[in-house]
């Protein structure tokens, strides 16, 4: 890049094991082995040292307090929308001033996905270095929802959303749409897939912008073809059968991921016996009971090396997904010699030559994709189309290729002047949609759960109320799991110290958790409690059975 040391910060929402925060550290690292000066951020830390170079915007619990409330107030806005059917986010962040700081230190900001409270969409127009923002789905140009479902209202304006089934011109969605035509004009957007980028492109949002496609990468060392034989013999799968695969997030419960659609076409299937079924990443494999397939379900695989060797015991994997950004499993399984049959439609239509390295159904027929598994487990030439498969995403999906993309849009972006933020006219500072209004109802409604309930929200400073209450007495907190030890964390926070912890389970009574000793409840009848368990109307009849009162007790929530 002309021989300078370019500076790149890569941002995305979430932990390492996210599927977007994978794919931007392994663009990362690539990046770095080109000599590119690249630092790679996300929000929560996950594992202590499977990854190098890692960096974290999320380092304290004030940061996890204000996510808390962040997360609690977008619930109680969409809670007006009880006929919600599909994922939504408002736009929200608590980082941004930490990710201003490090702008300064960047020629360009690489995001990649800033939802779940960590960029607002108002810091975009703060950022003083151009942005380079990787789409995963469809929330970058849309009023709020991460797959609009067929709804085009996205290409003029949102609002009377059909996602949150809204009636109302001036909704959320309304209002999400109009902050980021307010604050994307030193966007550059890049799309992972052609389907994507056409969506990106038809909003009014980006229409005016140059929107690049660049795909996902996969690692194809990691990602590689296993012995089918030993694979099997390994898990105890059928060495008689022809295997179909399946898996995603949230498999079974998403609908966009086509769950339904597959059992369909296994429906159509011909010599039903012939063939045998596994799955990955749902978390109910009671659904698959009712298939009429024998099957194998792996639950829900965090281990790539684990899940290459699924994809590597299967005769083809099954991508029936509705809409889909990409298709990373696609790409995986192909990596893994295993061919794919998918919609051709969205993102996957991108990733498989009919005929050559898969099978690319009518788009939303099962009966087609019922052909297309047929085609590839009995295939007369399967070695060559396995192989095929495989060269496809090793040579068309590597780190490097991308990277060397990625390399040549930072250097013409860095060619193009800096943006200033349109003045805003009257008419345009009048926002139909009062956010306001919402602030004020949400931190009455926190008030009145306390007041009445005994709810405590624990991003809500009530350190001075609280030690009133407990006055002189001993301090346990009512139950040992994830969330007792997280309100461990936000009482010393608040410098309330703690004298035990209660579990009704007897086997933990008398042990001790985080260096305190486990109660009884009858051990515990003259300490103030703090409830943290999902379980609070159960423990708090347990309270009252013991004579505890409304002075003697918070639940604790988040």
């Amino acid at each position: 890049m002309g021989g300078e040391k370019v500076r790149i910060i890569h941002l995305t929402s979430g932990n390492i094991a996210g599927g977007a925060a994978r794919g931007a550290y392994f663009l990362h690292t690539s990046l770095k082995e080109q000599g590119i000066d690249s630092r790679f951020f996300v929000v929560d830390k996950l594992f202590e040292d499977e990854f190098e170079e890692v960096e974290y915007l999320l380092t304290s619990v004030k940061d996890d307090l204000e996510r808390y409330r962040n997360r609690k107030f977008e619930q109680f806005v969409l809670s007006e929308y009880p006929q919600k059917n599909g994922f939504f986010s408002l736009g929200e962040g608590i980082f941004d001033e930490k990710i201003l700081e490090l702008s300064q230190e960047a020629d360009i900001v690489h995001l990649h996905w800033i939802n779940d409270q960590m960029l607002s969409l108002e810091a975009l127009s703060k950022i003083n270095t151009p942005i380079v923002w990787t789409f995963r789905d469809m929330w970058p140009f849309t009023g709020g929802c991460h797959y609009s479902r067929s709804c085009e209202k996205y290409k003029v304006s949102c609002g009377s959303c059909n996602i949150l089934n809204s009636y109302i011109k001036h909704d959320v969605s309304n209002w999400i749409y109009s902050r980021k035509m307010k604050n994307y004009h030193n966007v550059h957007p890049v799309a992972i897939s052609s389907w994507l980028a056409e969506c990106a492109i038809s909003s009014s949002l980006l229409n005016n912008k140059k929107v690049h496609m660049i795909p996902n990468s996969i690692d194809s060392n990691v990602f590689k073809a296993y012995d089918k034989v030993s694979i099997r013999k390994k898990n105890n799968l059928p060495l008689d059968k022809k295997i179909i695969a399946f898996g995603a997030i949230n498999a079974y419960a998403d609908e966009r991921k086509g769950f339904k659609l597959l059992i369909d076409a296994l429906q159509l299937l011909e010599n039903k016996k012939d063939y045998y079924l596994i799955t990955f990443g749902g978390s109910d494999s009671a659904v698959l009971k009712d298939v009429g397939f024998s099957y194998t379900d792996f639950g829900i695989v965090n281990d790539n090396n684990i899940l290459a060797q699924i994809y590597s015991s299967a005769h083809v994997f099954v991508a029936p997904s509705i809409e889909e950004a990409f298709g990373k499993t696609i790409v995986e399984s192909m990596s893994c010699g295993t061919p794919v049959v998918a919609f051709n439609a969205t993102g996957p239509a991108d990733i498989i030559k009919h005929g050559e390295t898969g099978y690319l159904s009518h788009a939303y027929e099962v009966d087609d994709m019922a052909k297309g598994i047929e085609f590839i487990a009995h295939h007369p030439d399967y070695e060559l189309l396995s192989g095929k498969s495989r060269q496809e995403a090793v040579v068309n999906y590597s780190p490097k290729k991308m990277a060397n993309l990625y390399k040549d849009l930072y250097q013409e972006v860095l060619q193009i002047p800096l943006s200033k933020k349109k003045e805003e006219s009257l008419e345009e500072e009048m926002e139909l949609f009062n956010i306001q209004m919402y602030i004020k109802r949400f931190q009455k409604s926190v008030e009145v759960q306390w007041n009445e309930q005994q709810k405590w929200y624990v991003f809500d400073n009530k350190k001075n109320q609280l030690l009133a209450k407990i006055g002189d007495r001993k301090v346990a907190i009512y139950g040992t799991g994830e969330f007792g030890k997280e309100v461990l964390t936000i009482l010393k926070f608040y410098n309330i110290p703690v004298d035990v912890f209660i579990d009704s389970d007897k086997a933990l009574q008398g042990k001790i958790v985080e260096s305190y000793r486990i109660n009884t409840i009858e051990e515990s009848k003259n300490y103030f409690v703090f409830v943290a368990s999902t379980w609070y109307t159960e423990i708090e009849q347990v309270l009252w059975k013991n004579a505890f009162t409304l002075n003697d007790y918070a639940i604790c929530m988040k």
